[in-house]
């Protein structure tokens, strides 16, 4: 059952940080982090755990990250608190990968080269799949409330 969940938990994430971004700000900024928290919830995160999380979760998604931030390091910063709602649960090498795959994707998407393939639907996509992949991950290393 837990799989499934966690199958349930990328879709949502992918779908509603991608659609926040097509005008749908309320999906991403607190539609993922409700929605995410009764996912939690369910396969058994201690309450205060959910509540912690998903509050700072809702904090995080009203950041500016697109042209309001001019400079790399703080899309960087931006990306670094996108893990402060996993580290309320656990940790995990996503909390790693998150800040580094989310400024490289922000990069690739405005660089000459490349940014024809590296969409910014197929980022904002990128973005929540990183996010829900972080709070997966930090499931596997708990920390014990």
């Amino acid at each position: 059952m837990t799989e499934i969940v966690y199958i349930a938990m990328m879709g949502l994430s992918v779908t509603l940080f991608a659609l926040g971004g097509t005008g749908f700000k309320w999906a991403r900024r607190f539609l993922m982090p409700v929605l995410l928290g009764l996912c939690l919830y369910f396969i058994d995160v201690s309450l205060i755990q959910v509540c912690l999380s998903m509050g700072t979760l809702c904090g995080v998604m009203t950041l500016g990250y697109g042209e309001s931030v001019p400079s790399y390091w703080g899309k960087l910063l931006i990306g670094i608190s996108y893990i402060l709602p996993s580290l309320i649960i656990g940790y995990s090498w996503w909390c790693l990968i998150v800040p580094v795959g989310f400024t490289v994707m922000f990069f690739l998407s405005n660089w000459e080269w490349t940014k024809e393939s590296f969409t910014w639907k197929l980022c904002e996509g990128a973005f929540g799949f990183l996010i829900c992949a972080s709070l997966i991950g930090a499931l596997q290393s708990r920390w014990v409330f």
